[in-house]
């Protein structure tokens, strides 16, 4: 045995409990140094270090960024691990220039430096830039409002061709813009990162490009809103005006239990929905139906110190009469009266059969005939004194060209047949061509009392007749109604015409 095995058999141990572990990155940025001041677009020359234990340095993910112009590029290290990124026309003010290695376990490592762009007594007729507030050290909360104010000044430049900008160092640059025409510069801020400081620069460029800043240190505490989530309905819902939308969220609060907050349901279109408080354990809802159109609607949570929190979501409500259900392109306020079939809307065709397709009210109005509507006892259509002679004289009537153009369609037609003392009221009424691919009936209708009541009838196709004989001594029956209507109607009526033949006999 080896020396090397006995040692193993002696310590209990073998090879399958040897394991690598991997270790992150080592970074130093070697120039430029902390806090060194550059001009203009000078070309700055980035360079550092980056090496790993268990991998080649040239195999490793290396990159340069900016607090305010955020990633500049990357840079591949030598075998030594030397990295040199040269950078020019960096944004004026204060950058903190992070390297940052990474290997090909996911480990990292970094390292920073903070340098000045455009600042310091070398830039000779820059901008005079001074914040003079907040103060350097001042404490905000998340969504406390507060003011940046500035006064910028140049010798050569006028205020409202100096470029200005407001730059966090954690969030970038929050305002660009103008001073006003005395210099200064007012911009209020909110909702910066909390929980972290921030430095704030103020910097102004002139035509020339030489840049002035100033800045100050204020820390963002955490936010202090009331927090609001809303779980329904979503961003992008579609709902009908005739449905009860359910409103439901959940609120909570650093300060307050959530049932003491103040809270509001409302939409920009149709205004406040309801206001009132959720339960003990934060939950909120509320039903409510909503008009037609796109709505924002927000549930705003205020806590006893006046904090604010507020969620929105934007739904688009419809009204079912302003939505075409068949495809015919055609709404029901827009006509269509019925939004079921797409063969009837306004402006549509006539077609005979049992429906209004062109949704003007009337069916089959293109094949009505001349003597229309005389749809009831009340519309009839009069025919006058059909018998006007004297003493049993006689007289025929023959009226053409009738359709019974729909299922419910009647003709009704009144007659006087001139019953008087010394004339008594005999008569017969045919009518003929009535369609055999249909039932049809003709009635008799006798008017001459306080209710009009059938005095005869008959049905069947083709032709119909009905007749009446009076009495001597009766000298009341001159007034009668003629009605026509179908028991079963086919189409074929549309185009078919019947003849109607009153022969009184005196």
């Amino acid at each position: 045995m080896s020396s090397a095995s006995f040692l193993l058999a002696l310590c209990g141990c073998n090879d399958q409990n040897v394991g690598v572990y991997n270790t992150p990155p080592s970074v130093t940025i070697s120039n430029p140094l902390e806090g060194e001041v550059y001009a203009p677009g000078e070309t700055i020359e980035l360079e550092g270090v980056a090496r790993d234990d268990q991998q080649d340095s040239e195999t490793l993910t290396v990159t340069w960024t900016s607090s305010i112009d955020g990633e500049l590029g990357t840079s591949v290290p030598d075998a030594d691990g030397i990295v040199i990124f040269p950078v020019t026309e960096l944004t004026g003010g204060t950058h903190a220039i992070t390297l940052t290695a990474i290997d090909d376990g996911g480990e990292s490592a970094t390292d920073t430096i903070t340098i000045e762009v455009g600042l310091g007594d070398d830039v000779v007729g820059a901008p005079s830039v001074v914040i003079l507030g907040p103060v350097d050290g001042d404490t905000f909360t998340f969504n406390q409002v507060f003011t940046v104010v500035g006064a910028v000044t140049d010798d050569l430049t006028a205020y409202d061709l100096l470029q200005a900008s407001i730059v966090s160092s954690y969030d970038g640059i929050l305002w660009e813009g103008y001073p006003e025409a005395n210099g200064a510069v007012s911009v209020d801020l909110t909702q910066l990162t909390p929980m972290t400081t921030h430095v704030i620069s103020l910097t102004a460029v002139d035509d020339e490009g030489k840049v002035g800043s100033d800045e100050v240190s204020v820390y963002i505490d955490e936010d202090g809103r009331p927090t609001v989530a809303i779980l329904s309905p979503g961003t992008g819902d579609t709902f009908w005006t005739t449905d009860l939308i359910n409103l439901e969220a959940e609120v909570s609060d650093d300060i307050d239990d959530p049932q003491d907050l103040a809270l509001a349901w409302s939409s920009d279109y149709d205004g406040t929905l309801w206001s009132g408080a959720s339960d003990s354990s934060g939950t909120v809802s509320h039903a409510v139906s909503l008009t037609e159109g796109v709505h924002n609607v927000t549930l705003l949570a205020v806590d006893s110190e006046t904090n604010e929190g507020s969620d929105s979501v934007s739904l688009t409500v419809i009204d079912p009469n302003n939505w075409d259900d068949d495809g015919d392109g055609q709404t029901e306020n827009e006509g269509d009266c019925d939004d079921t079939d797409a063969d009837i809307y306004t402006g549509n065709t006539e077609v005979c059969d049992e429906v209004d397709n062109d949704c003007d009210g009337d069916v089959n109005e293109d094949w009505w005939d001349g003597y229309e509507q005389n749809d009831d006892e009340y519309s009839y259509y009069d025919l006058g004194e059909v018998d006007d002679g004297f003493l049993w004289a006689g007289d025929t009537l023959t009226i053409s060209g009738l359709t019974i153009h729909g299922p419910v369609e009647e003709d009704w037609f009144h007659s006087d047949v001139d019953d008087d003392w010394y004339d008594n009221a005999e008569f017969e009424i045919q009518v003929t061509g009535l369609p055999t691919a249909g039932n049809w009936t003709l009635e008799l209708w006798d008017a001459n009392g306080s209710t009009p009541s059938i005095s005869d009838s008959d049905a069947g196709a083709g032709k119909l007749s009905v007749a009446f004989e009076g009495s001597l001594v009766d000298y009341d029956e001159d007034d009668w109604y003629i009605r026509v209507y179908a028991n079963t109607w086919d189409p074929a009526a549309c185009t078919a015409t019947y003849k109607l033949y009153i022969d009184t006999n005196g």
